[in-house]
């Protein structure tokens, strides 16, 4: 009578969650509930000890997970938040910044926004523990020699090792709270878009800065806020930016890692986020990166219609994922990192530390390096050249104009002296 009970409980629960909620944490503790109550109900009924011990034993893993799952999963799985302190922007200067030279200019801002869930403190610097391939082997902290460099956290390439002042770059690093496994912000991608907007335009107050180019640098995630902000600063239908940011003044982008096309990592992602439900956890996030995300997808298509003659460099992972010495996937598929017709380039490491270098010599660094020399000269230096010679064009035009009405004046004059 009591499991007649509590099936009709739970499976009134599951039809709720199932037809209703829509939350998959509903269907699934809903499900492994009822499930629960049919092990328990057919240990009970079994008088063969071998059947008794596996409906047993089986029951007592159900239970195990319904436990994780129960409101208990705060004391058993603490989860921090991503940061806790609020903090949106670093912004990186030459050592000939303006004022040390009087001559000197910032011809490019280049803007770098980071991927799904990571704090500033790591979101580009390089895990000193991390390993270095396959075999293991790593190269020791000792090469990293900056000082007050952090114990576990070396260097942040963005800081310590791109070339500002050959480039004449400024850097502004764009960080956002988009943790997900708690205490996670109810923040939709355009909500992200617009606040990448809303603190590019803050630093960029003077008419020479508005009007200053822009190269774009997204690691996963971040290349999804960075093509939603784009389109919002277009003034896409997706969602109008209040914005002065100007779509025009950005002339190229390179996307590490990002899922254009939806990541599979994703079902596990959403498995895990089921040990932080009562402590905040969210999966809103993660159905955008899934493959089979409609909003994802839509995104996608009008970005490229939208910045097709923008120049676009895309790196995508080579070494799959692994769960201990088992290699299971590639956290972002080749063909969900690609964009054809566009600089597509290999990188040799795992998805968590393509965009992480220890040092200037890292394969993955001087490719990444040229990529952005080559979008700074194709797009803001030929310009520059292009704007020299129309100006020297235009002055020798002006130059000629007033010698000839120079002339012209003075030949009427000679003309009135005879008379």
């Amino acid at each position: 009578m009591a499991s007649t009970t509590l099936a009709l409980i739970f499976g009134t629960y599951f039809c709720w969650a199932a037809m209703v909620s829509g939350k998959l944490f509903h269907q699934v503790w809903a499900g492994t509930l009822l499930f629960l109550v049919f092990l328990a109900d057919k240990c009970l009924q079994q008088e063969s000890t071998t059947y008794s011990f596996l409906y047993g034993t089986l029951c007592l893993l159900n239970l195990a997970v319904c436990i994780a799952l129960s409101p208990v999963q705060v004391l058993l799985f603490k989860q921090k938040a991503a940061y806790e302190t609020p903090r949106q922007l670093d912004v990186f200067l030459p050592k000939s910044a303006p004022g040390s030279h009087p001559g000197y200019s910032i011809s490019v801002d280049i803007v770098a926004v980071h991927g799904l869930g990571s704090s500033p403190e790591t979101a580009w610097a390089y895990k000193l523990d991390a390993p270095r391939d396959a075999a293991g082997n790593s190269t020791l902290a000792q090469n990293y020699t900056q000082p007050n460099a952090n114990l576990k956290y070396g260097p942040m390439w963005l800081r310590d090792f791109l070339p500002l002042d050959a480039l004449q770059a400024r850097v502004l690093v764009y960080y956002h709270n988009s943790g997900w496994q708690a205490h996670a912000l109810g923040m939709s991608l355009r909500d992200y878009g617009q606040d990448l907007l809303t603190s590019i335009e803050g630093v960029r107050q003077t008419e020479t800065e508005r009007h200053r180019p822009v190269v774009l640098i997204g690691y996963s995630f971040g290349g999804l806020i960075i093509k939603q902000a784009m389109l919002m600063a277009h003034g896409d239908t997706s969602g109008k930016s209040q914005s002065a940011f100007s779509p025009d003044c950005a002339k190229g982008f390179i996307f590490l890692e990002t899922p254009h096309l939806g990541s599979e990592l994703t079902i596990f992602a959403k498995a895990l986020s089921l040990l932080g439900y009562w402590q905040g956890a969210s999966t809103a996030l993660l159905e955008v990166i899934d493959p089979r995300s409609p909003e994802n997808k839509s995104l996608h298509e009008i970005f490229l219609t939208r910045f097709a003659n923008r120049d676009m460099v895309n790196f995508y992972e080579v070494q799959p994922e692994s769960v201990g010495p088992f290699p299971i996937m590639n956290a972002v598929k080749k063909d969900s990192a690609m964009i054809p017709q566009k600089d597509n380039i290999p990188c040799h490491g795992k998805y968590r530390a393509i965009h992480r270098f220890l040092s200037e010599t890292d394969v993955g660094y001087t490719r990444l390096c040229q990529s952005i020399k080559r979008l700074v000269d194709n797009n803001i230096n030929k310009q520059d050249v292009s704007d020299v010679s129309a100006m020297k064009a235009l002055s020798f035009y002006v130059e000629t104009d007033f010698q000839n009405d120079l002339q012209r004046d003075q030949n009427q004059i000679d003309v009135q002296t005879m008379e």
